[in-house]
Formats: structure tokens, sequence, C-alpha cells
């Protein structure tokens, strides 16, 4: 399944422009949260309770579209035989029902020690446990759209869900924590409906056919992205709890964190991977050396942006969290204890970007062992230094290890990567871009950092100026050092 380069440009603008609008909408969910709760104790029992339900949605979710998209292109245009999608779901949804099971006794025993509202905690895990059923459903279907070249679908789907979440909080007169989890289980319900209705065709059935060769392919595909995904989530699950421990503060402090954060990745890391990730199996499928050269142009394109908003975030982030975030419950101490946790945190991104556009090459090519290694490996350093550290009990250094990691494990994918399909950037031109990007995002984010203190406008007008201003320094720098390097090797020539 080939899909041409102008395709892809509208595809990803149309569902850019669809996650912009849903990425809006949870925006103005998470300032009205921020406005009514700010980040005391309800918040951290919800973001506690929240975080252990995510904990198996994202186990099961985080196989599906990986191997079934490459299962439907291996089997042409009609698709896999059904009885095996079946199969493959119903054991998905049975494997999700005993983690929300093992899960919820956990958190039984393991919230009275970490957080003072344990029992709130309980009731609204209680509220949210539909919720890993109604995500795996909705991944399934949407690989299904995605195979059929149909990425608008879960892009509406989504918009959907992020129209019935800050409904609630708009037009209730006083929302409880309670029945913002309630309508967030019922959003996702929304989700699933809609990508139900649109893949009328495939039918839901509880199906056992386990000998089936092709299900238990795509098990053992499955199961090693599964693991990996379980050990990540188990850091999360460990360094969400040592938050939690530290201070009833750093919880829903990195909460706000994560929600910039995921913007960059929800709006343009997730949509590029998603389109793209057809277009990247079918190259490697065809034409390696065609698929090295897209490789290395995606990584670059996309982190020329991603670079830029890592250097926004830290040289203007604080003025970002004021004009977004402090009303009401959300204080000045507040916003600079959220800036600080974003600065070490965003470091991440660009390392992300590299090591993501080198698993999907890695799943590719059919082959999920060594991804699932490389990060199961990182994972166990996470873990590892965080007991090591936690007696310093430094959250600095805590937040420090997935960035150092993350980099780690990057190097360790590309060096296996070239091991596979040979030298993949012969002249370093991989390399060089991001130095070049790096340096002019670094002078851009030392000249907003020195600006933004002078200017006397609102916070809304000063982060406006201040954005105008950042894309301008840094796209003409990148224009001059491009220029520059194009005269030099005309020069060398």
């Amino acid at each position: 399944m080939h899909i041409k380069t102008t395709q892809i440009t509208k595809i990803i603008g149309s569902t850019f422009l669809l996650s912009i609008f849903a990425q809006l909408l949870g925006l103005v969910r998470n300032i009205l949260l921020a406005k009514e709760f700010g980040i005391g104790g309800v918040m951290n029992a919800f973001l506690l309770a929240n975080t252990y339900t995510n904990l198996v949605s994202n186990i099961t979710v985080s196989a599906i579209a990986v191997v079934i998209i490459p299962y439907l292109i291996q089997e042409g245009e009609n698709g896999g035989r059904e009885d095996t999608l079946q199969t493959y779901m119903a054991t998905m949804c049975l494997f999700t029902a005993f983690l929300c099971l093992g899960i919820g006794i956990i958190s039984y025993f393991i919230f009275p020690l970490i957080s003072e509202n344990a029992n709130l905690a309980i009731r609204l895990m209680l509220l949210l446990m539909i919720i890993p059923f109604f995500r795996t459903g909705s991944a399934f279907l949407g690989a299904l759209r995605n195979f059929k070249k149909d990425f608008i679908t879960s892009k509406i789907a989504l918009l959907v869900m992020a129209i019935v979440n800050v409904s609630y909080l708009l037009l209730a007169n006083s929302p409880t924590i309670s029945g913002i989890a309630l309508v967030l289980s019922g959003s996702y319900g929304a989700e699933y409906v809609i990508l139900k209705l649109k893949n009328r065709s495939y039918h839901c059935a509880l199906k056992w056919e386990w000998r089936e060769p092709a299900f238990q392919k795509l098990v053992r595909q499955s199961a090693p992205l599964m693991v990996t995904e379980g050990a990540f989530q188990l850091s999360v699950l460990l360094t969400s709890s040592i938050m939690g421990w530290l201070s009833v503060a750093y919880l829903p402090a990195m909460n706000y964190v994560n929600i910039l954060v995921s913007i960059v990745q929800a709006l343009l890391l997730l949509n590029i991977l998603t389109v793209l990730f057809p277009k990247i199996s079918w190259l490697f499928s065809t034409d390696t050396k065609a698929a090295k050269e897209a490789l290395l142009h995606y990584m670059s394109w996309t982190n020329m942006i991603v670079i830029w908003i890592v250097a926004i975030f830290i040289a203007i982030g604080d003025k970002i969290i004021e004009m977004l975030f402090q009303h009401g419950a959300f204080t000045t101490d507040n916003t600079q204890m959220v800036y600080a946790f974003l600065i070490v945190t965003v470091l991440a991104l660009p390392g992300l970007v590299i090591r993501d556009f080198l698993y999907r090459a890695f799943y590719a090519l059919g082959n999920t062992k060594k991804p699932s290694f490389i990060s199961l490996s990182a994972i166990v350093g996470v873990i590892v230094m965080l007991l090591v550290l936690l007696p310093l009990q430094n959250v600095y250094l805590l937040l420090s290890i997935p960035v150092i990691t993350t980099y780690c494990s990057s190097i360790w994918a590309y060096k296996k990567l070239q091991g596979l399909i040979g030298k993949i950037d012969v002249s370093h031109k991989l390399l060089k871009q991001h130095g070049i990007m790096v340096i002019q995002a670094f002078m851009m984010g030392w000249i907003l950092y020195l600006i933004k203190s002078e200017l006397s406008f609102n916070v809304y007008i000063n982060v406006l100026i201040l954005l105008v201003l950042g894309m301008i320094i840094y796209v003409c720098g990148l224009l001059v050092a491009t220029r520059i390097r194009r005269c030099s090797a005309w020069m060398k020539f």
C-alpha cells in the first residue's frame, strides 16, 4: 500500500487541523481543572487513579496498530481473515480484564501508603476502569481505518471525545471530581461508538481460535511490545508514586507539564508517525535505499519543528504557563514549579522523535523484538536509577533520568538498525542538520529570554510577540546557515 507524497501532505494537514481543535479543547479542559482544583489533594487523587488506569490501557494499545497494519498490508487490499482478527481482539479484551483486576488489587494496598486521599483515589479508579476496554477497541478499529487510508475518522472521534470532556466543566455550576471521571469514561465510549459505526463491515465476535497460525504470529509480535510497554508503565507508576510521596504538589505539577508535552506529541509526532508508518512499511518492503533516505528526511524535518518548540518552552515557558493555567486555585508559585519541571522534561523530545522513527523502521521490517529489548533495557535502567537516587529526594535528578535514557536508547536503536540494513547516514547529514538546528534554537532562546522581562503588555500579547519573534529568528537563522553550507560546498567543488 503506497501513499504518494502529495497525499501525505494533504492527510497530515487534515489530521493536524482536527488535532489542533481537539488539543485546544483538551487545553481548555485542563485550564478549567487547574482553576477548580489547582495542584491540591483532590487533583492528586484523580491523577493517581488515572495513572493506574492508563497503565492497563497503554499496555494493550501499544501493540495493536503496530502489528495489525503490517499484517493487513501483507494480506493484501482485502485485509486479513476476520476470524484471526476477532480472535486477536477477544484475547486482547480478556487480557485487559485480567490487568484491570490485578491493578485494582494492587492500588487497594498501595494508595493508602502514597496518598492522603486514598479512598477517593480508589473510588475514582473504579469509575475509570471501563476506559481500558474502550481504548483497546478504539485502537483496533482505528488501525482498520488507517489501513484503508482513512486517517480522518480517528481524529473526528478524538474531537468528539474532547467536546464531551470539556462540556461538563463548561456547563456544570459546581463540577465534582467524580463527575469529571464519569464524563471521561463516557467520552472514550463515544470515541469507540464513532469508530465502530465507520467500521460496520467488521463484525465483533468472541472467537478463540488460538491454534490458528496467523493469530499466533500476531501474538508473537505483540508480546515483546506489550512486555516493554508494561515495564515502561511500571516505571511511570513508580515515578508517579514517588512524586506523590515526596510532595502532594509534585504529581499535579507534572500533570501540567505532561499536558504541554503531550500537545507536541499528539499534534506533531503522533500525527506524522500515524500517516507515515504505512509508507515506511511499504518502502522497507520494496526499496531499502529509498527507505533510508526517507527515514533521515522525516527525522530531520520533524525535529526542525520540535527543537524550536523545546527552545520556546525553555526560554518563555513560564509566560506560557502563566497565560494558560495561572487562574483561580493555580498560583504564581505553582507556575514556577511547573516551569522548572518543564525545562528538564522537554529536553527529551528530540531524542524521542528519533527513537520513535527508528522503532517504526524496525516494525516495518517485521522486527518487534530488538526495539522491545532496547526499550526494556532503558526502562530497567530508569527503575534502577530511580531507586538509587530516591534517598537524595531531589526531584530534578529524578526527572532527568528519562531524558538520559531516551538519548541512550536512541543511539542504541540507530546502531542496531544499521546492523540490519547497513549504513544509514554515510555523510553524517543527520548529525550536521541537528547541530545547526540546536545552535539556531539556542540563539533564539537566549534572545527571547533576555527580551521577555522587558515586555510590559499583558501576558497574552507578550506571549504572542515572543512566539512570532522566535519563529522569525529561528527560520531566518536556519535559512542563513543553509545558504552558508551550500556556498561552502560549492567553493570546495
